[in-house]
């Protein structure tokens, strides 16, 4: 039984995930919701990223350890030099 526990804590931390919200300003059209995309998804442990038309914001799924930095940067270099970190929730 203590083995299955420790093994689930293991796997658990292992594969922790946080959901960040960052705010972007206008998406304007497809493409900007493209070109954030590919400017977050470039990040180390960026899962996915939804970026929609019409929205001021991005939502990022990434690792745990995934570097929030990284991807503001990531954003500053794309042209969205007013990216900052809405909000940072465990998954």
């Amino acid at each position: 039984m203590r083995k299955i526990l420790l093994l689930s804590l293991v796997c658990g931390a292992l594969f922790a995930q946080r959901e960040i919200e960052i705010q972007v300003g206008k998406i304007h059209c497809n493409l900007c919701a493209a070109s954030i995309k590919f400017a977050l998804q470039k990040c180390e442990g960026v899962i996915s990223v939804e970026a929609k038309e019409g929205e001021k914001k991005a939502v990022v799924i990434a690792e745990d350890n995934a570097d929030t930095n990284a991807m503001i940067e990531a954003l500053k270099n794309a042209k969205y030099e007013k990216a900052k970190i809405l909000s940072i929730k465990q998954k």
